[in-house]
C-alpha cells in the first residue's frame, strides 16, 4: 500500500488545504490511513474537516473544503474506502481501505 495518499492530487482540491492519508497499518488487501491536512498560512485551520454521521454515530462522510466528498465506496487512487472509524467524539478519525478493487 502507498505510504501517503495525496487526496489533493486525486481531485480533492478547492483550496490551499493539504489532505492527505497517511498509511497506519496494513492486513492484507486492507490498509488504516490516518487523516492529514493542514491549512499554509492558517495554522488554526489545521486539522480541520466535517463529517457527515447517522444517528448510530457512524460516519457517513467526509468534506475538506466543499467537496468532492470522501465516502464509503469512494475511490481514492488505487484504493477503495470501506469504512470510517474514530474515537466515539470523531477525534481521531481513519479511513479504512481495501486495494482488491475491480473496476
Amino acid at each position: 500500500m502507498q505510504e501517503i495518499i495525496d487526496l489533493s492530487a486525486i481531485g480533492h482540491a478547492r483550496t490551499s488545504q493539504i489532505k492527505q492519508l497517511h498509511l497506519e497499518s496494513q492486513n492484507g488487501h486492507s490498509g488504516v490511513y490516518k487523516i492529514y491536512t493542514k491549512w499554509p498560512g492558517y495554522p488554526d485551520l489545521d486539522d480541520y474537516l466535517r463529517v457527515g454521521y447517522n444517528n448510530a454515530r457512524h460516519i457517513d462522510y467526509i468534506d475538506f473544503d466543499g467537496g468532492p466528498f470522501l465516502t464509503i465506496g469512494s475511490k481514492v487512487g488505487d484504493y477503495i474506502i470501506t469504512d470510517f472509524i474514530h474515537d466515539g467524539n470523531f477525534k481521531k478519525i481513519k479511513v479504512i481501505v481495501d486495494d482488491n478493487v475491480y473496476n
